[in-house]
């Protein structure tokens, strides 16, 4: 009775190897066909990261498995089995095949760069020189999960913020864009000298209501330009050169480039490999060009003798406090201790930063909502009020004509009305040209319809600006 068995081994021979001594008769062994999932992975690696999480428990437990002498090809291999990602699977599978090839352990992931970054390549090829793979293993994992738990809380931190940002933003472009415009006819009839902020507001408002469309496609034209430029060498210079002159959010910034300068070059020099063979990687671990070019001049200077913290602080771009407790770990023999103490503290300063920018923007944020709804209310209240007076006014009319004795010669009329309280409008003058103090007038007319039946048309007209409010109101006096 033929069988077919999936088994994992690190050659045929082996395979055919142990199943004879469990007792099977190997017909033939051939190499196990990839699902559809592994080609994906390896087609399209953009699409499938790996975890933080995933890469920490990768390190730790590799580095363990080297310290107690187990080949880097087996602990690989049992590592693969041991994880759940599909893409990280595929990765290991090409990395086990390019060591069996020939290829180090460096480059074998450098194949990768969505899974392992150039940083890690860079301290796995620096710890291979100096033989001591176990140790880096050991410190890039804990390398890793510091710099994992500072990212979360920096997102977990900015979530809140950047929600009620938007929301605020939101609500504001639609009071500027579609509300605010359609009050402008109110505030006309009025004749009310506005002040120049409302002014303003009210232009944009006009000009981003009748330009809408070439203001969207203006800005995402806009938007593309400035990310293909920042893609270039010229606009990562000038991002990065800019970036770290913003206010608070430079500060910030520097701090995190500082911090994983320090903390990479003391996780490598913790781990014995010399300074000399970790500084390239711990400059460019800082991410920012300004920086790592003169890092590139720091290393030139230390080449020739000149130490460490002398030509650290001819750079001009690390704070006094780094560059004493530099000076001091370089004379004591304690370098990586004192970095690492620069790391942890810059990364406490930056939360403590990060937070305090956060409630900053949560109280702006509530201030710009506060003022939004204000703003709205007002707005809601002097349509409420003028339409209160309006109507006000008509009902008075309406019952002057009612209580009026029937005539067959009725003449009509104008009266004005000053509208301090706008619940009860205050008739001050007949007539078509009203006094000083008057908002609004209202015309009353009359047509006969048929012999006894009049038609009152009662319409209410601002003033001086004499525009129609509304629309008239008629009413019938039969004469009994």
């Amino acid at each position: 009775m033929l069988e077919e068995k999936l088994t994992d081994a690190p050659s045929a021979a082996a395979v055919h190897r142990d199943l004879t001594r469990s007792g099977y008769r190997v017909v033939s062994v051939r190499p196990a066909r990839r699902g559809w999932s592994h080609w994906i992975y390896r087609q399209m690696p953009t699409f499938f990261g790996v975890s933080t999480s995933d890469l920490v428990l990768f390190s730790r437990q590799l580095s363990t498995f080297l310290k107690v002498g187990v080949p880097i090809t087996e602990a690989i291999r049992l590592l693969r089995g041991g994880t759940r990602s599909g893409p990280f699977k595929a990765a290991l599978d090409d990395i086990n095949s390019d060591i069996d090839d020939g290829e180090s352990f460096s480059v074998a992931i450098s194949h990768h760069p969505n899974v392992f970054s150039q940083l890690y390549v860079d301290m796995v090829r620096a710890a291979e020189y100096s033989g001591s793979l176990d140790r880096v293993l050991l410190q890039i994992a804990v390398y890793l999960q510091r710099q994992d738990t500072a990212i979360k809380k920096i997102r977990s931190a900015m979530i809140y913020p950047a929600i009620i940002l938007s929301l605020a933003v939101g609500v504001c472009g639609v009071l500027i864009v579609v509300v605010l415009p359609n009050f402008v006819s109110l505030f006309n009839e009025f004749h009310a000298e506005l002040p120049l902020p409302t002014q303003i507001l009210i232009a944009v408002g006009s000009f981003a209501q009748a330009w809408r469309f070439q203001i969207v496609a203006g800005a995402l034209i806009t938007t593309f330009a400035v990310f293909g430029f920042l893609q270039t060498a010229p606009g990562r210079v000038f991002w990065d050169h800019a970036l770290i002159r913003l206010p608070v959010l430079g500060t910030i910034v520097v701090f995190a480039i500082v911090e994983r300068f320090t903390r990479t070059l003391a996780t490598m020099l913790r781990a014995g490999i010399p300074i000399s063979e970790t500084f390239d990687v711990a400059s460019a671990s800082a991410g920012n060009i300004r920086y790592r070019r003169q890092l590139d001049l720091v290393r030139q200077r230390m080449v020739t003798g000149d130490g460490f913290s002398a030509p650290l602080a001819a750079t001009g771009l690390f704070a006094p406090m780094v560059i004493r407790m530099v000076r001091v770990g370089e004379e004591t023999g304690t370098l990586d201790q004192s970095l690492e103490q620069i790391a942890d503290f810059l990364g406490q300063a930056g939360t403590t930063l990060i937070e305090l920018l956060v409630s900053t923007m949560i109280i702006g944020i509530a201030v710009l909502l506060l003022v939004g709804a204000f703003s709205t209310g007002l707005i809601d209240a002097t349509l409420t009020k003028r339409n209160t007076a309006v109507t006000a006014a008509t009902q008075y009319e309406l019952e002057k004509i009612g209580a009026a004795a029937f005539s067959s010669s009725p003449v009509p009329y104008s009266e004005c009305f000053a509208v301090d309280n706008p619940a009860a409008p205050v008739a001050v003058a007949l007539g078509g040209t009203c006094p000083a103090g008057s908002s609004l007038r209202v015309d009353v007319t009359e047509n006969d319809s048929q012999p006894g039946v009049q038609v009152w048309t009662v319409q209410v007209i601002t003033y001086p600006a004499l525009d129609a409010i509304g629309t008239p109101v008629s009413v019938y006096k039969v004469n009994r």
